[in-house]
């Protein structure tokens, strides 16, 4: 793995927290990329996603926005920050901004059998940084598609609302790794940001540990459940690593 680079972030520690608008971010969906991914549209064969994208998607959509705007089902807010890090094997030590030596928080990021690689590769093991960010929409969104499945008998509404809140959540998280970069000063497709529950990651406990480091609690209001989950259940926590080589690992 090539180390010829060292970056500077423009600041350690947390930013503040930015918020969103809901009514421009649904205008500025990609309407095409919800009904295909999120809608399951995209399982349609051409002429049937033609016609469901003309008197159901579509339709449906500007239904649900118009709610979400009215009941003000969404709150959408984030922030993210740089950390000094080492690297020693698989083991990664965040340290403390101030002294630089004190450990605040460490991960183990497993090499996966397909790859035989880790994140912790992807890191200058004599020190670098890693950035770590957090979004949420807030949990009114999920607890109306919870009611339209479970008191109201609109399934189809339900599962439509709970497709725009997880691409909503996908774009403010893809809006956040859009700062980074640009304070990084990386190109637009520079670096990678990864969730927990996919490859290369720890367990779904060590999320905890990036919470408490970002307060992220006191700050968004988002906690974990017994199982390790967030809550509001539309929220996430990520690590971006800037390495010009970093890749997913499936």
């Amino acid at each position: 793995m090539e180390y010829d680079y060292f970056i500077e972030p423009p600041f350690y520690g947390t930013g503040e927290v930015l918020a969103w608008d809901a009514k421009e971010l649904l205008e500025n969906l990609d309407k095409e990329r919800l009904f295909k991914a999120w809608w399951q549209g995209g399982k349609l064969e051409e002429s049937a996603y033609t016609k469901a994208q003309k008197e159901e998607f579509t339709p449906a959509f500007e239904r649900l926005s118009s709610l979400i705007i009215k009941d003000e089902l969404v709150d959408a807010r984030g922030f993210y920050g740089f950390f000094p890090v080492i690297a020693e094997k698989e083991n990664v030590m965040i340290l403390d901004p101030s002294d630089y030596h004190t450990e605040l928080a460490s991960f183990t990021f497993p090499k996966t059998e397909k790859k035989g690689l880790s994140l912790a590769d992807y890191i200058r093991p004599e020190g670098d940084i890693i950035s770590v960010q957090a979004v949420t929409i807030g949990g009114m969104i999920s607890q109306r598609s919870r009611e339209f499945f479970q008191s109201e008998n609109r399934y189809s509404d339900g599962f439509y609302l709970n497709g725009i809140a997880n691409f909503l959540v996908e774009t403010i998280s893809d809006k956040l790794s859009t700062e980074i970069r640009r304070s990084l000063g990386l190109p637009r497709d520079g670096g990678r940001r990864y969730s927990f529950g996919y490859p290369g990651l720890p367990g779904l406990e060590e999320q905890k540990r990036l919470l408490e480091l970002m307060s992220i609690e006191e700050r968004l209001s988002v906690t974990l459940t017994e199982g390790f989950q967030m809550e509001p259940e539309h929220s996430t926590v990520a690590i971006f690593i800037h390495h010009p080589q970093a890749q997913y690992l499936f």
